[in-house]
């Protein structure tokens, strides 16, 4: 790459990898709960790690079986329930890793523990709109040795698909997401919708109208860390579109 160099290692040997994983599964038919919840551990002996080392801003790698070893460990679970035509469902996951790191010679740990909480409720019609509730909040703790951020998400979002005089089809999906950490919090919007037409359930022919980034945001930011660092991207995204379609289905 322009600013980074990598060179391999003849003499490295294979990892060791210790894997440990429970699952939990139940589903009631009396009361429509289901149930989910899985736990992994792993643990690696000899991993193959990089050591760094900068020169101004060229940064160097090179590869070697570190005697230190690298554990995670992640708990994934979800409590789902449906109440007539209204399904509500509460999915969390954590996640902690901890990794043996050295730059210019020096021994460092990365530890880094993630939560994610996903509440949801969603209608389940025949006929009637249908509608997605959903808010998704994400707390990240990196200590990377001398440096610790922690970053907040917050990601309120609601869809809706309608089934309109039986011919046309409305759907719509709106998410709102603000992020905090290094530096002042940063926040975008993201908005698309479609509108189709077919003449009934036989018909091989449908018109669609479909926009996407109705709100015409210019990029939407991502923060995050790696074993060397922490950043903030960027990611630009096209004005807003609106296209036409017609699909034939044999």
């Amino acid at each position: 790459d322009y600013n980074s160099i990598q060179s391999g290692n003849p003499n490295l040997q294979n990892a060791l990898s210790h894997n440990l994983s429970l699952r939990y599964f139940s589903f009631n038919l009396f009361n429509y709960t289901n149930v989910f919840a899985i736990v992994n551990y792993s643990k690696n002996i000899d991993q193959i790690r990089s050591i760094t080392n900068f020169d101004n801003v060229i940064s160097t790698n090179s590869f070697f079986n570190s005697g230190f070893a690298d554990e995670s460990v992640t708990a994934i679970g979800r409590v789902q329930r449906t109440f007539n035509k209204i399904r509500a469902s509460l999915r969390v996951n954590f996640n902690y890793s901890k990794n043996n790191q050295f730059v210019q010679g020096v021994r460092s740990i990365n530890e880094r523990f993630s939560q994610n909480y996903t509440p949801e409720i969603r209608t389940n019609f025949r006929e009637a709109p249908n509608v997605i509730l959903r808010y998704g909040y994400t707390i990240t703790n990196n200590n990377q040795g001398t440096n610790s951020t922690t970053f907040k998400t917050n990601a309120p979002s609601v869809e809706v698909d309608a089934y309109i005089l039986k011919t046309f089809t409305f759907r719509t999906d709106y998410t709102y997401t603000n992020q905090s950490g290094v530096g002042p919090s940063q926040s975008f919007q993201t908005w698309d919708a479609s509108l189709s037409y077919r003449k009934d359930k036989d018909a091989k022919l449908e018109y669609e109208v479909r926009a996407n980034n109705i709100l015409d945001i210019d990029s939407n930011v991502s923060n995050g860390a790696s074993n060397i660092s922490v950043f903030s991207s960027e990611t630009f995204i096209l004005p807003r579109i609106v296209t036409f379609r017609m699909i034939y289905t044999l």
